[in-house]
């Protein structure tokens, strides 16, 4: 493995524990870093600046920085349609695309007032669900 790519996949993993740990002052400089190698030893169009568009574009989104986020999947989605072709089949199931169009909705719902988003927790959406089922 060469040198920088060991020491990207470094930073990306460091950048994941502290995401997953809720630490994202700390993830998002190594997440840009990791990304900036990438476009560096790898070029602009390449599938592993994709994945750290979308690592990037991920803690934005878990952040709720959606204008932010949104213009890294874009580039994400481009770069694997261009590289992979539009009918690949892991070009099809790359979570890139579904964030797009949450975000999109998400957007949607704001310009017409409602603050509730898609990013809401798993654990909020399962407390607000099950308020309402409770036995006297």
């Amino acid at each position: 493995m060469p040198p920088i790519h060991a020491s990207r996949t470094s930073l990306n993993n460091l950048a994941a524990l502290y995401d997953a740990k809720g630490k994202y002052r700390d993830a998002e400089p190594l997440y840009r870093r990791s990304l900036a190698l990438a476009e560096k030893a790898l070029g602009p169009e390449n599938p592993n600046v994709a994945t750290a568009l979308n690592n990037l574009a991920e803690l934005y989104r878990t952040q709720g920085r959606n204008g932010e986020a949104e213009p890294l999947y874009t580039r994400a989605l481009a770069i694997r349609e261009k590289v992979l072709g539009p009918e690949h089949r892991t070009w099809r199931r790359v979570s890139t695309i579904s964030a797009c169009f949450t975000i999109r909705r998400a957007s949607t719902r704001m310009r017409r007032g409602s603050t509730a988003g898609p990013w809401r927790s798993a654990k909020s959406r399962s407390a607000r669900s099950t308020r309402g089922s409770r036995k006297a």
